[in-house]
């Protein structure tokens, strides 16, 4: 009688356990491989610029005009203007520029010797003005301060002028503006006729941090 061996035993128990095992394995690190975390937030910040403002005005409404034309000037002749310049507007202003320009030069401002100046005063309140036959002129019962000293009219069409002395760059500033024929001037400068035209600009204070 011949003996059969005996089969040996089997443990699927631990193979399916060892599967399973690795099942979860793979899907744990498959969690870790795609998800993600999101965080956001925001708020409404709000920004405005600001403006620049110049003005040119008559004192009152009662004074002479600020450009009245002048005639039959002679040497050493004056013309005083009365002026209201008013800087306005939200940013402050850094300076003022003067610049001058005329589309027929004459001699009165071509260069010439003693043709045309042009000085600019300051006073801290309103000029009091006396008028004699429609010529005005202009005393200041306060403190009165130059802004420019006399400068040619030539000299503003070739280089504009910084002005910042004696002004209030944030506000009003009352003015008196001198023409003047220089007692030099020789018989070239008769019968002679301008139009000059005079620009103010103002730039903007320095940039800072808002």
């Amino acid at each position: 009688m011949t003996a059969t061996a005996p089969n040996p035993r089997r443990r699927p128990g631990r193979w399916s356990l060892v599967a399973g095992v690795a099942l979860i394995a793979v899907g744990v690190m498959s969690f870790n491989a795609y998800a993600s975390f999101t965080a956001s937030a925001s708020y409404n910040q709000a920004v405005g610029t600001g403006t620049m403002a110049l003005t040119l005005a008559n004192e009152t409404s009662a004074t002479t005009n600020y450009n009245l034309s002048g005639s039959a000037l002679a040497p050493g002749d004056t013309m005083q203007r009365g002026m209201l310049l008013t800087f306005g507007g939200t940013v402050a202003a850094g300076d003022l520029k003067l610049s001058a320009s005329d589309s027929s030069p004459t001699a009165l401002d071509d260069g010439t010797a003693n043709g045309l100046t042009l000085t600019i005063e300051a006073c801290s309140q309103k000029w009091d003005e006396t008028t004699s036959g429609g010529i005005p002129t202009f005393a200041c019962g306060g403190s009165q301060s130059t802004v420019m000293a006399a400068t040619s009219v030539r000299t503003l069409i070739q280089t504009p002028q910084t002005l910042t002395t004696n002004l209030n760059l944030g506000g009003a500033n009352h003015l008196r503006l001198t023409w003047a024929l220089p007692a030099a001037a020789d018989n070239t400068f008769q019968g002679l006729s301008n139009t000059i035209a005079l620009t103010l600009t103002s730039d903007q204070r320095a940039a800072t941090n808002k």
